[in-house]
């Protein structure tokens, strides 16, 4: 029916917006979305309305996820981590090795991750949704910063997620995440090496 998501970012700080408050703005938006887009934008002005083939309680949970995986990653907690993850998950991350094909090699590079870092932080720009049956798909912008070194590395960057729904709970079942080229400019489709 109606996605809710970040507009500014999900980060690592508790969800502040509560999922039965989004359950009662979905349903009264499906009758008057402007007043549900004002609504919202009052109430949680971090928060912004898509419209998608979602339901309220699918974008609930799922940005409760989304919410609990940046606190973890940010908190640096591989088991708080490996705990949302399906067990089929795979994934991949931007480095040319960064290629994950199963949990165990998923906790080897999240421990990899973190040993090479201090202060960690993740934060989720708007995520676009869309559910069917037990799978959903999302995709949207994401930063990581971090202290390497004496600098801080901040790294503006793309991530999609499939989730699949275990019971009450929304699994990762694939992660993406990428840094578009930056030898590519705006307007071109592919890069130009000099």
């Amino acid at each position: 029916m109606y996605l809710l998501s970040a507009k500014s970012h999900i980060s690592g700080a508790a969800n502040p917006c509560p999922s039965d408050h989004i359950k009662h703005f979905g349903s009264l938006g499906q009758y008057y979305p402007d007043f549900l887009l004002k609504m919202v934008n009052y109430k949680y002005p971090n928060f912004t309305c898509h419209f998608m083939s979602i339901d309220a309680d699918t974008t609930a949970a799922i940005t409760a996820a989304f919410s609990k995986y940046a606190r973890g990653y940010s908190k640096k907690d591989v088991d708080d981590l490996m705990d949302m993850m399906d067990s089929d998950f795979f994934g991949f991350g931007s480095g040319p090795d960064e290629v994950v094909t199963s949990l165990s090699e998923l906790r080897s590079q999240l421990r990899r991750d973190f040993a090479q870092c201090g202060d960690l932080s993740i934060d989720f720009g708007p995520m676009k949704m869309a559910r069917e049956g037990n799978a959903a798909w999302c995709a949207g912008d994401c930063t990581i910063s971090a202290e390497v070194g004496d600098e801080m590395l901040r790294l503006d960057g793309r991530m999609s997620a499939v989730l699949r729904k275990s019971g009450d709970k929304w699994l990762f079942a694939h992660i993406h995440f990428s840094v578009p080229d930056r030898g590519q400019e705006v307007g071109r489709s592919f890069p130009e090496r000099k």
